[in-house]
């Protein structure tokens, strides 16, 4: 989503903090959006948990980082290349 794109951009270029709410804001509609936004679910929750990371609050990274996993083995199995990069 786009939301996830800005977020991305804004991590990229060193500025975790405000990638953050891009995140959030992409999460809470995905969520809304029930199994149809699962896919964007997976990429937010990867998104803000790398956020977290890049800022060194591992505590807040893990729990995002373990859905998005969860996700990914829904949506492509275990043996899929995608499920062991996410």
């Amino acid at each position: 989503s786009t939301l996830n794109n800005l977020g991305l951009v804004e991590r990229l270029d060193g500025r975790p903090e405000a990638a953050i709410p891009y995140y959030e804001e992409s999460i809470a509609l995905a969520r809304r959006a029930g199994a149809s936004g699962e896919y964007s679910l997976h990429n937010a929750l990867s998104g803000l948990g790398r956020a977290y990371a890049q800022q060194r609050r591992f505590d807040d990274a893990l729990p995002p980082l373990r859905e998005s996993h969860a996700i990914a083995l829904r949506l492509y199995g275990e043996e899929n290349p995608m499920t062991a990069s996410a």
